[in-house]
């Protein structure tokens, strides 16, 4: 609901923004096309990035009470929101634009979404079972996603050259390779 509240705060003062009005800003653009990268070299293991989730997962551990819950449940969502967010956006964006009732409504049932599995599972933990085991066949999976990290790096590049022209995309390709470059070098 914080959440909400910043989001909606900003239109209530009466500025015109919705869901991905950040995404007006070729620089912003261009960021996360970086980032889509980076993730997409890791995941293909050309580096590593040490388990963020563990570390956050430690300071987690050392909190108690509803501190530790609350926290919890943020760094569930911080680790899920990638992953949710192509299916959630629309969802989101309507309700970013429809006014305070629809949007909490809507994210509340996004919260709703992102904890019942891990609730359901905390109250009738025989289901456990039901959970995948780790093996061989999360190699290939992390493998196999590289690319539907690279196509939309591939796309934000191609959006940064129909905001900004041609030579904005180069310096911006060209920065994908540099990046590519040391992160390689870095692994």
């Amino acid at each position: 609901w914080a959440l909400v509240a910043m989001l909606l705060a900003p239109r209530a003062a009466g500025n015109e923004i919705g869901w991905g009005y950040q995404l007006q800003s070729p620089v912003v653009v261009s960021l996360v096309a970086l980032v889509m990268l980076v993730a997409a070299l890791n995941m293909a293991g050309v580096f590593t990035i040490g388990p963020v989730g563990g570390r956050l997962l430690s300071v987690v551990d050392r909190q108690s009470g509803p501190v530790q819950d609350v926290m919890s449940g943020g760094l569930v969502v911080l680790l899920a929101t990638p992953c949710s967010a192509p299916f959630i956006s629309s969802a989101a964006g309507y309700a970013l634009t429809s006014g305070p009732v629809p949007a909490f409504t809507v994210f509340t049932a996004i919260a709703v979404g992102l904890a019942w599995p891990v609730t359901l599972i905390a109250v009738a933990p025989s289901l456990r079972r039901l959970v995948p085991k780790p093996g061989p066949w999360m190699l290939t999976l992390r493998q196999l996603l590289v690319f539907p990290l690279l196509a939309p790096a591939a796309w934000l590049a191609w959006v940064v050259g129909r905001q900004t022209g041609v030579d904005v995309m180069g310096a911006l390709l060209a920065a994908m390779t540099i990046v590519s470059l040391a992160l390689w070098l870095l692994g």
